[in-house]
């Protein structure tokens, strides 16, 4: 497993990319960890499976900041097989799949994945 960097497509000038770390039920979860704290707050962010009837998931809790208001806690959500995604623009986690990425993103040349 390992942390990608998508950028938008067609990339403008401005435009802020996605990290992302797949979700595989078993699997260490450091990649994903890693992408959880890109939200700037090691101290809240975690990850943890939750096996549930209908499949395992991932439960990521973290802090959501806001310009008008205080950052409260988050959580977030990843089926088995999608990725945790950090959007560098808006400073937010959501999952995403593989259609998702493939529509809207690229993966960025330029950038060099951590290895896990």
């Amino acid at each position: 497993m390992n942390v990608q960097r998508y950028q938008l497509k067609p990339r403008p000038a401005s435009a802020s990319g996605l990290s992302v770390a797949r979700y595989q039920p078993g699997q260490p979860l450091d990649d994903l960890l890693r992408v959880a704290q890109m939200t700037g707050d090691d101290d809240v962010a975690e990850v943890a499976e939750a096996p549930l009837p209908s499949g395992t998931v991932l439960v990521v809790r973290w802090r959501r900041y806001f310009d008008e208001h205080p950052s409260e806690i988050d959580y977030s959500v990843v089926a088995a097989g999608d990725y945790l995604a950090y959007s560098e623009g808006y400073g937010t986690l959501d999952s995403a799949d593989d259609a998702e990425l493939a529509q809207w993103y690229e993966l960025d040349a330029g950038a060099h994945g951590s290895q896990g």
